[in-house]
């Protein structure tokens, strides 16, 4: 069999450390894009929230005419006529307080056909204003802001969740980048395979040529280069999932440029022995964990609808109060002067007090938020529960791939000094090559497992570093 040439592989490469590849990530990901997006939409609520008390101007005009019999001498004519333009023009608002107010001026000129009337026309203008003080329900800031809190509360968890992907991104980004590198080690494990199976072959073809070996073991060394071959185009086949799962985290895909570029890794997997404080990681998820934070925020928010539900069951007690000064004359100016002299005024004060009964839709209010408060409850300590199993999950795992590692280390110098006394034994003729080809395939498989140990010890590194949430807050203090 002679050696078959790989094709010669011409796309561009990029060779990239995995803090380049993170970094990319956060730029690029468009799942973390897509969750940034998400606070903002709070802040537009809270705009509009605020807005609520934005004061309005306004203005009304209206003219009416009025014709109408008369049913006494005393009207002052057979038919009455009354023609009359108004206009209104003020400001209103509502306060934090759950105060509603009106500021207003107001002037009408009214022309009419009765002759008893001492002004003809007559302006009557006035100026004034009145207000609505809630006393029971719907008063005080602390009721009037419980939407605004409701709302910052669901900011804060939508920031969380922006936290727990962008965590999220960065742990698939690491988990491929060393996925790549498991691959590619791999390949070099199945290439130097190949070459051995090779010079086996050339060995037993030239010993079977020269009388010194029967047939079958040329065709047993053929069939073990095959099988490498094999082994090889799966092990490229590895390479190119993890690339494109790579490729999806850190680039963005409407570049067809990008989709066929070969990342080659630039950094070695490293291992640096450290024992792991299993209660104080678990202190740590329990701490950092967003999932956790989510949950006391959708707690948070329960309560505070609770506690609207419950005032929306008072009743109303409002305070109302007006105060209007008013001016008559023969034209608009001289009615604004008699509205100056203030000697023309009208005041009110008064009491509104409305008594809901049954208050069914609060009461359901109530119900709802205390269920869902419960529920949100045991959420928060079914999530800690699975924290705390993921912390001691990752924990073990990266423990006993550290112990893997020197014993995959020590298995595959064991398996290489064993082949390369069986290859010394074949040569002198005291073995075959059926013998030589199991004892390569072991050294293979311990190089392999020696390889893909470090690999997983650094994913286990990696598990544990998110089941406790330190994801961002290392990567922040490493910058």
């Amino acid at each position: 069999m002679e050696p078959v040439a790989e094709p010669v592989d011409t796309r561009p490469r990029l060779r990239l450390t995995l803090e380049r590849c993170l970094e990319l990530a956060l730029d690029q990901n468009l799942d973390l894009q897509h969750a940034r997006l998400e606070p903002g939409l709070y802040e537009g609520d809270l705009l509009s929230q605020r807005g609520e008390y934005d004061p309005v101007a306004y203005a009304t005009g209206t003219r009416r005419s009025v014709h109408s019999q008369s049913s006494s001498s005393l009207a002052g004519a057979a038919i009455l006529n009354d023609d009359v333009w108004a206009a209104t023009v003020g400001v209103k608002g509502t306060w934090l307080l759950g105060t509603t107010w009106d500021f207003n001026f107001e002037s009408n000129r009214d022309e009419n056909n009765n002759s008893f009337s001492t002004l003809n026309p007559r302006w009557n203008s006035s100026f004034g204003f009145s207000v609505r003080q809630p006393l029971l329900r719907n008063a005080w800031m602390d009721y009037n802001l419980i939407t605004a809190h409701i709302t910052k509360l669901n900011q804060r968890s939508a920031v969380s969740r922006v936290g727990q992907t962008s965590a999220e991104t960065l742990y698939a980004v690491e988990l491929a980048y060393w996925t790549l590198v498991n691959a590619y080690r791999q390949k070099e494990v199945k290439d130097r395979a190949l070459e051995l199976a090779r010079r086996l072959y050339e060995v037993n073809r030239n010993k079977v040529k020269a009388g010194a070996l029967a047939p079958i073991e040329e065709l047993r060394a053929e069939s073990e280069v095959a099988s490498q071959m094999e082994g090889i185009i799966l092990a490229g086949n590895d390479i190119e999932d993890a690339m494109d799962e790579l490729r999806r985290l850190i680039m963005p895909w409407q570049r067809r440029d990008s989709w066929d570029v070969v990342i080659e890794p630039a950094d070695d997997p490293a291992f640096e022995a450290r024992a792991v404080d299993v209660e104080a990681a678990v202190q740590d998820g329990l701490a950092h964990r967003p999932e956790l934070e989510q949950h006391r925020l959708t707690i948070e928010t329960s309560k505070l609808n609770e506690k609207r539900y419950r005032r929306e069951q008072w009743p109303t007690l409002d305070l109302t109060g007006s105060l209007r000064y008013a001016g008559l004359g023969v034209n608009f100016g001289d009615s604004l002067e008699a509205i100056n002299t203030s000697n023309y005024d009208t005041w009110e004060i008064g009491l509104i007090f409305e008594y809901p009964i049954g208050a069914r839709a609060a009461k359901g209010g109530i119900l709802r938020s205390e269920n869902e408060r419960r529920r949100a409850e045991l959420s928060l300590r079914s999530q800690e529960q699975v924290v705390v199993l993921e912390v001691r999950d990752a924990a073990r795992e990266m423990n006993s791939a550290a112990q893997r590692i020197e014993a995959t280390r020590t298995a595959a110098r064991l398996a290489q000094r064993a082949s390369e006394a069986e290859r010394a034994r074949f040569e002198r003729g005291l073995t075959t090559s059926h013998s030589l080809l199991q004892y390569l395939r072991d050294q293979t498989d311990a190089e392999s497992n020696a390889a893909k140990a470090v690999v997983d010890w650094l994913i286990a590194q990696l598990k544990l570093r998110k089941a406790t949430g330190r994801l961002l807050t290392e990567r922040a203090e490493r910058r």
